[in-house]
């Protein structure tokens, strides 16, 4: 048995969150009969059963189940530990495939309140484990994946981790208005980088107009920002930018044509996608080419 403390439970508040969904009817989204009604229970029972291409397989709740530390494996040195925080024998007991063994009989029951766990209590790490188990079905494993599937009842919400997302779009908002304030009077800046930012975003119907106001480009600049800052300060920094400005330029003033996804070059003939050409454009051997374009660009 493991005796010495072990780096497994962690200082952490997962929320267990009811999925709310709009279905339409005469009930509001908020109505008992839209989740569950007030009293009722949903029950996960017994492993999770996973469907592949092999075949049903038991899903062990502590193999991986993400990239953060209390979503690791578990080791059989961390499972004897939990085993003896929990008062069982040993770290086997949570073998999946051991008769009467732990999860034989184990179970969750939720409501339309969720629960909320301490990661640093034994007992609620296993209900967080064992619920992430059931990531394909009917747990979402985190906030942002919640509507991902129509099935999934309750997310699995890290406080912190929100909380930290929050932070970084907050500098994010920072960050994005100082390098706005670098060209909110350049229109060919602005231009430049709603032009980068519409080839490189399909969502975007309407290309950018070169002979829109400056305070136009500028509303459409801050639009940008409010809606994912984090984006502007990327396309901003980005490495590439001015290769990527020359080459989309090149592309609208009919100097460069695509072919599909293929940017083909009059003489050159056709070099490949928007990466491979990127690429093209900032070989040593291409620098020729590179200048004949930025002429054509110009005139």
């Amino acid at each position: 048995m493991a005796t010495k403390k072990m780096n497994l439970l962690v200082e952490r508040e997962i929320t267990v969150e009811p999925i709310f969904r709009d279905r339409g009817g005469v009930y509001g989204i908020n109505h008992d009969s839209n989740f569950l009604n007030e009293g009722s229970k949903e029950t996960f029972q017994g492993l999770n059963i996973e469907m592949t291409s092999s075949g049903a397989r038991k899903v062990d709740p502590f193999a991986a189940h993400g990239v953060s530390p209390w979503q690791k494996a578990l080791s059989d040195d961390e499972k004897d530990y939990l085993a003896e925080r929990m008062g069982l024998s040993s770290g086997a007991d949570f073998n999946i495939y051991k008769k009467d063994g732990f999860w034989t009989r184990y179970s969750v029951k939720l409501d339309r309140n969720g629960l909320t766990l301490d990661l640093n209590k034994p007992e609620d790490f296993i209900i967080y484990r064992y619920l992430l188990s059931f990531k394909d079905k009917k747990i979402a494993p985190n906030k942002e994946r919640s509507k991902d599937k129509g099935t999934y009842r309750y997310a699995l919400v890290d406080a912190q981790h929100i909380a930290d997302e929050g932070v970084k779009e907050q500098d994010y908002l920072f960050e994005a208005y100082d390098r706005f304030a670098t060209v909110r009077n350049s229109k060919e800046k602005m231009y430049a980088l709603l032009l980068v930012h519409y080839m490189e975003n399909s969502s975007i119907k309407t290309r950018p107009n070169p002979d829109a106001s400056e305070k136009q480009m500028s509303l459409k600049i801050g639009e940008i920002i409010k809606m994912d800052p984090g984006t502007f300060v990327k396309l901003y920094d980005d490495p590439d930018f001015a290769t990527k400005e020359l080459l989309y330029r090149a592309l609208v003033k009919g100097v460069v044509r695509q072919n599909g996804s293929k940017f083909v070059f009059e003489e050159a003939g056709e070099i490949g996608t928007s990466v491979e050409t990127i690429d093209w454009l900032k070989s040593p051997k291409n620098q020729a080419a590179k200048a004949k374009l930025i002429n054509e660009v110009k005139g």
